[in-house]
């Protein structure tokens, strides 16, 4: 039976069992010994099955920034992973009072620093090493804080700049960040209350529309330009020019938060009634709802790998209580709690929410560790080098 599914070997293995305590009882062989025969068969199902999950070992990025100034409050902050394995997000280094952009690469969190003094974000990174966020300064022509999108390259931060004819005091912001540099985030119009998503390509800030809503925001782009995010209260997919709304899971809302180059789409949508919000994968033009944790009311899918990986975070309403919330993996429609996929390198570890996931499997987070909030990059354990 060597090569039969796990779950065919198990069932196998408790017909044996069966057999056997029915040859014990009729040789009266006693309850106690049919009892142990049980046991020790459902320890070993248990082993079977143990085996099949996989571990990961977790990495301490670092204590982090934790500023939802501009980004969601159900996203906390920013963080971003690449298929190297680097980490872009944001933390307060020595010698300044304000948090900086941070590019992590082998061990080393380099400060990225700011356009113009405050602080600044990372939230967007690429395979080059790009990344792209935000940063808060005062202007002083206008003498106003405005958050301007950046784009960290070659060594420099460069400024992204507004949308054509927005006025000096407007805001940017860069989230999702593809393979050619361009970049997806949000941003007003001239003489509008609301903003728009947009991308920036090669010097130039493109307006994404609104399909008709009051705005938008760009979550994530692909390395083929396709564009997700949300339109008024629902998630929508670009590609080409071309929006369309990718619909909810029977409530009012949904967002998109992340896609893959499949255009695969990953987010949050709620139900019907909007008394709970789950996240979804999207589809072909199907969105599937990857439900929560037992008890949860409140997930979301956040990034997405070619495979199909969903990182994401799954708790209450209340964004508040943060112990509610912890980091999940969505995989082959199963949801896991990553507190319990952890080795012994996550004990005093609370995973509280997944942002990224590579195509390598690692995923990046953030957590409560020794009362603060870490960054962590968890990586697959190999077989044959679980812990014990």
């Amino acid at each position: 039976m060597g090569n039969l599914p796990v779950s065919v070997r198990a069932s196998s293995r408790l017909v044996v069992v069966t057999m056997l305590v029915s040859l014990l009882e009729a040789c009266g062989g006693g309850d106690a010994d049919a009892a142990g025969v049980e046991s020790a068969a459902a320890e070993g199902t248990a082993d079977a099955l143990k085996s099949k999950v996989k571990q990961y070992r977790l990495t301490d990025l670092g204590e982090i920034a934790v500023n939802p100034v501009i980004t969601s409050t159900d996203r906390v902050g920013c963080l971003a992973l690449n298929d190297k394995g680097q980490v872009a997000g944001s933390a307060f280094f020595p010698g300044s009072i304000n948090e900086h952009a941070f590019l992590y690469s082998d061990g080393v969190r380099q400060d990225l620093g700011t356009l113009a003094g405050g602080f600044s974000a990372g939230c967007g990174i690429n395979d080059k090493g790009q990344v792209t966020g935000y940063s808060r300064y005062v202007n002083p022509l206008v003498q106003k804080t405005m958050w301007h999108a950046f784009l960290y390259s070659h060594g420099a931060m460069q400024d992204l700049g507004l949308l054509v004819g927005a006025p000096l005091h407007a805001f940017s912001v860069g989230y999702g960040l593809e393979k050619k540099g361009r970049v997806t985030g949000y941003a007003p119009m001239l003489g509008e209350a609301s903003h728009h998503a947009f991308v920036y390509s090669d010097g130039v800030v493109q307006d994404v529309g609104t399909l008709g809503t009051s705005s938008s925001e760009g979550n994530a782009i692909n390395d083929k330009g396709q564009v997700t995010g949300s339109a008024g209260e629902q998630a929508f997919l670009n590609t080409g020019g071309h929006l369309k709304f990718l619909g909810t899971l029977g409530g009012s809302r949904s967002v998109g938060y992340g896609i893959n180059n499949k255009g695969q789409v990953t987010g949050a949508a709620d139900l019907a009634g909007n008394v709970a919000r789950h996240a979804f994968v999207y589809s072909h033009g199907v969105m599937q709802d990857l439900g929560c944790l037992d008890g949860d009311t409140d997930c979301h899918g956040l990034a997405i790998n070619e495979k199909g990986l969903i990182a994401g975070v799954s708790g209450s309403w209340n964004f508040a209580d943060f112990t509610t919330r912890r980091a999940v993996l969505y995989s082959k429609g199963t949801v896991r709690d990553l507190n319990e996929l952890v080795d012994a390198s996550g004990a005093g570890w609370h995973l509280h929410m997944a942002d990224g996931v590579n195509n390598s499997g690692q995923i990046v987070g953030k957590g409560i560790f020794n009362g603060g909030w870490h960054a962590f990059l968890l990586t697959p354990v190999k077989k044959g080098q679980q812990d014990d």
